[in-house]
């Protein structure tokens, strides 16, 4: 990248009531990759995966989880070489039509010591794997050589290690998170353009959140006519 990270990162202003960015940036990157992929919105997945660690009331007993971080994978268009060039871009334009600062993804870095991807892309109708670490240090490396798969085409991000700041802006209860993604993205859930979305949490059944955004919100929206 073509500037200071670590300069960047220390200047990006965020709250530690403000420690979900980076899933919310997460969940959009994957909303606008599937929807690059052009397979249609219903055809798109994203799974979002909380992690947790054993802390010491863990391991004395206590049940209640600490989150780590989180995993979030989608069918979108991958890691290609055009979306790998504008993700080391510090503040690529390759966004700039849907709103996007090129920004976002230094959340990640703000609020996660571990950030890391894994992403299956096509070219020539062939489907190969490329991985890759994000950090303060070393930017973008450990970029391997592209390995040939039979995999389908998606990306998986990873980002784990959450410093103690930004934990009290989470939940540790995954119905709450999921209440808060909707909220997030309210726009986009009642005009059904994003894509399935399941929400999983160790210990806790997976969480549909269109279906919760049906169950919760929908019966409360009121169509309006408006006519001038």
């Amino acid at each position: 990248m073509l500037t200071n990270i670590k300069g960047l990162v220390d200047r990006l202003e965020l709250m530690g009531s403000r420690g979900m960015m980076p899933l919310y940036e997460a969940i959009s990157n994957a909303i606008d990759a599937i929807s690059e992929r052009d397979i249609g919105v219903s055809n798109g997945k994203i799974r979002i995966q909380i992690t947790h660690i054993a802390d010491l009331a863990t391991q004395a007993g206590d049940t209640s989880q600490v989150i780590d971080g989180f995993d979030i994978s989608d069918n979108g268009i991958g890691f290609d070489d055009i979306h790998l060039t504008a993700f080391k871009e510090a503040y690529t334009l390759a966004k700039m039509s849907t709103g996007g600062k090129g920004m976002g993804r230094f959340t990640f870095l703000k609020v996660f010591s571990d950030v890391s991807v894994r992403s299956i892309f096509e070219l020539d109708g062939n489907h190969f794997a490329r991985t890759f670490r994000f950090s303060i240090d070393n930017e973008v490396s450990n970029l391997g050589p592209d390995a040939p798969t039979k995999e389908p085409v998606g990306t998986t991000l990873r980002l784990q290690g959450m410093f103690p700041k930004y934990l009290s802006a989470w939940s540790k209860e995954p119905a709450t998170i999921a209440e808060k993604i909707i909220a997030h993205f309210l726009i986009r859930f009642a005009a059904k353009s994003c894509p399935p979305a399941v929400l999983e949490s160790p210990g806790h059944a997976p969480i549909d959140l269109h279906q919760q955004f049906q169950d919760t919100v929908q019966p409360h929206i009121e169509d309006v006519l408006v006519t001038v």
